[in-house]
């Protein structure tokens, strides 16, 4: 069931960056706009990161081995207000191609991995996101096991 959670997870997470990133291409009116807005949405990600790695620790209690998992209903918090900003936003973008297709948008989208650039991209931002994926989830464990920091810390120090 776990190995099922991460699927999930990981499924979710994919599908909500490449919304997010499709969307940046829909409210932006030019190629400046759009470099600045992806900036700050990919900082605003690397912030959440780093305040993921501290946040965890404020939740930790030496007493109760399950205390971390109340961080979950501050996250459901903010997944919640977060939809409802979604909800109450006004997006009057129409931005429907007249003389094409769903289908025929989908085929064209397969065909782009005929080109070797758009292959090599996808496999260059897969091996990324594995990489620092499997980094951040290891490096609070080396922290504690090889350098024999406290739980705590080693959670802490793996913002660094």
């Amino acid at each position: 069931t776990v190995k099922l959670l991460f699927a999930c997870v990981g499924i979710s997470f994919a599908v909500i960056k490449v919304s997010v990133y499709a969307l940046i291409g829909v409210v932006t009116n030019d190629e400046k706009e759009h470099k600045s807005l992806l900036s700050s949405v990919e900082s605003c990600f690397m912030i959440g990161i780093a305040a993921g790695f501290i946040a965890f620790p404020f939740f930790y209690s030496d007493t109760d081995p399950n205390a971390w998992l109340r961080i979950y209903l501050l996250l459901a918090g903010l997944i919640a207000l977060s939809f409802l900003v979604l909800l109450i936003a006004d997006f009057k973008a129409d931005y429907e191609i007249p003389g094409t297709s769903l289908a025929d948008d989908f085929v064209e989208m397969i065909r782009l991995i005929k080109r070797p650039l758009v292959l090599v991209f996808a496999i260059a931002a897969f091996m990324y996101v594995m990489t620092e994926q499997g980094i951040m989830s290891w490096l609070p464990t080396f922290n504690q096991k090889v350098l024999h920091l406290p739980e705590k810390t080693s959670i802490y120090m793996a913002v660094i």
